[in-house]
């Protein structure tokens, strides 16, 4: 049988070294956030965050719960999945994906929309195709436009949400936390995600923040 070479023998040791090390990083930012270890929340946020990919596997899931003034009670999730490369589904190289989404148990909002990093135009006009919706634009911000692409079914309800202090948060989320997320507004939840290679997933100081940008965002829309 032919030996492994030295180059698969040091990949394969470093693969478990490297997961080791990132619960570790996990689990010190649940000591230091004060979250609570949710493992049984796996299945709601398959559904939550539409991963249909059976072979998608799910890390460590940490959550908090909330309470807002005006829509109660609310948990934070945050957590890691991991997906396969697929070149059917565009992936070249196998992702991690962390994420932090914020659920309500009651329904806060009357539009989903979806924001991330200025796309170029064709494929601005294929992700709206596929999803059945618009991109919306703000003739009354143009720096906004030209900086975040904005895809929803209901341009004017997306407008009334993402007034001055949502776009400026929602902008400074996309550009100023050294990863590019990707936002998406429910009718019972919001969360950025962002899919990194598997081998250098996003920093979770990285996470911490957008986590902190989310509730913050939220919190404008409601003002």
């Amino acid at each position: 049988m032919p030996r492994p070479s030295a180059r698969a023998t040091l990949k394969s040791a470093m693969r478990p070294a490297s997961a080791e090390n990132r619960a570790r990083q996990w689990e010190a930012l649940a000591r230091r956030l004060e979250l609570a270890a949710a493992p049984d929340s796996e299945q709601l946020l398959r559904s939550l965050l539409n991963v249909e990919d059976r072979k998608a596997e799910f890390g460590p899931i940490y959550r908090a719960e909330l309470d807002f003034e005006t829509s109660g009670r609310a948990r934070l999730y945050l957590l890691d999945y991991a997906l396969p490369a697929d070149a059917g589904a565009g992936r070249s190289e196998a992702q991690t994906v962390s994420v932090c989404l914020l659920n309500f148990k009651e329904a806060f909002s009357t539009v989903s929309l979806k924001a991330s990093r200025k796309l170029h135009a064709v494929l601005e006009s294929i992700q709206a195709s596929a999803s059945g919706s618009v991109s919306v634009k703000f003739d009354n911000d143009t720096d906004f436009s030209d900086a975040v692409t904005v895809l929803a079914r209901d341009p004017d309800l997306a407008r009334s949400v993402l007034t001055e202090r949502p776009r400026r948060l929602l902008q400074r989320a996309l550009y100023e936390r050294g990863c590019e997320p990707v936002f998406v507004l429910g009718e019972r939840q919001l969360m950025f995600s962002v899919a990194a290679p598997a081998d250098t997933p996003t920093d979770l100081e990285q996470l911490e923040d957008l986590a902190l940008d989310l509730i913050s965002f939220y919190t404008a829309t409601e003002a």
